[in-house]
């Protein structure tokens, strides 16, 4: 599997996007700038049981995650909480 993050902004916005390990410590950080739709980022490091932080710096919008299976392709949509 394979796990990508997300923002999708109506009007455009900038969010800093940020992954934790199972304990608690930061994997991975990114800024993801949209300027009418959606941006997104692959999660690099496996983890298992992680968990992602997004935080708009500018603008409006919704965050989410997606799970997408290697071998059939076929995505998962998990929506932001």
């Amino acid at each position: 599997y394979r796990t990508n993050i997300g923002i999708f902004s109506a009007a455009g916005g900038t969010a800093e996007a940020v992954v934790y390990d199972a304990g608690g410590v930061e994997v991975q950080r990114t800024i993801l700038n949209t300027v009418n739709g959606v941006a997104q980022m692959a999660i690099l490091p496996r983890i298992a049981g992680g968990r992602a932080v997004v935080r708009f710096l500018s603008g409006r919008g919704y965050a989410y995650a997606s799970l997408v299976d290697s071998r059939s392709g076929d995505g998962t949509y998990v929506n932001g909480q």
